[in-house]
């Protein structure tokens, strides 16, 4: 449940990040936050949502084994991915949409995805299984009082809005 939800979209929004959470409530809140205004464009990554949604995502449970991991380059794949994901969903208004590039963030999230999953379970990590959901939000997930404060913080470089939030949920044993 921390941080809150203001601090949660503060902090996205001043660094350049997105929301992950394993809170219920906090994905509620930030599911009003993403609705669409009137007249917004269709949402993106619709085809990647998909795959996230479909796809069972195994935690390791001892935090020495993530920084090995990380170390070793078993799940670098995921980060290149996202990269790209925040990047595309932060200069889509811009840019316009690209269905082409959607569709290979789709295709390449389920090769990185079985790679790395394969990867952990032949290692036999210990860990939880679970499964992600995500929001890609036609207009990014703003909250006018997040920018209001970020504006009186005199902050110059910021994002207009967080453009994709996670939520983390365990599977039941």
């Amino acid at each position: 449940m921390k941080p809150n939800f203001e601090i949660a979209m503060y902090l996205a929004q001043a660094t350049g990040a997105s929301i992950v959470t394993d809170s219920a409530f906090r994905w509620r809140e930030i599911l009003r936050a993403a609705r669409p205004r009137a007249g917004a464009p269709p949402a993106r990554l619709r085809q990647l949502a998909e795959k996230f949604a479909d796809a069972t995502f195994l935690f390791p449970d001892n935090p020495d084994r993530i920084i090995q991991l990380a170390r070793e380059g078993i799940l670098s794949g995921y980060h290149k991915l996202f990269g790209e994901m925040f990047r595309y969903l932060a200069a889509v208004e811009d840019h316009g949409p690209r269905p082409n590039f959607e569709a290979g963030l789709a295709s390449r999230f389920v090769s990185t995805h079985t790679a790395a999953q394969n990867a952990l379970r032949k290692r036999g990590d210990v860990g939880n299984d679970g499964r992600i959901s995500c929001v890609f939000a036609p207009t990014g997930i703003q909250d006018n009082t997040i920018n209001r404060l970020l504006l009186m913080s005199s902050s110059e470089h910021h994002l207009p809005m967080v453009p994709m939030a996670f939520y983390i949920q365990r599977m039941s044993a």
